[in-house]
């Protein structure tokens, strides 16, 4: 297709399982604080927030924590992967 994969999606399927997330995990949607995001990758050196996802609607990046991620995508996990 093309498309060049970020360094960010690289780390996220390689190393998602260390934080208790599947490889399939990148591009899933979730909703946070009314705003829809998208898993985009995934930073395993930053220990807090090692979760990147862009908003939906802006394309803009945010970082989120294993915790809130597990938490968010257990909430919405009847929905369809990106």
């Amino acid at each position: 297709n093309g498309e060049v994969e970020s360094p960010a999606a690289k780390d996220f399927k390689a190393h998602a399982h260390l934080f208790g997330l599947e490889a399939s995990d990148l591009g899933r949607r979730f909703v946070s604080q009314g705003k829809e995001f998208m898993i985009a990758g995934l930073k395993p050196r930053n220990r807090k927030y090692p979760i990147i996802a862009t908003g939906v609607s802006d394309g803009r990046s945010f970082k989120f924590s294993e915790e809130g991620i597990k938490a968010r995508l257990a909430m919405y996990s009847g929905q369809v992967k990106a």
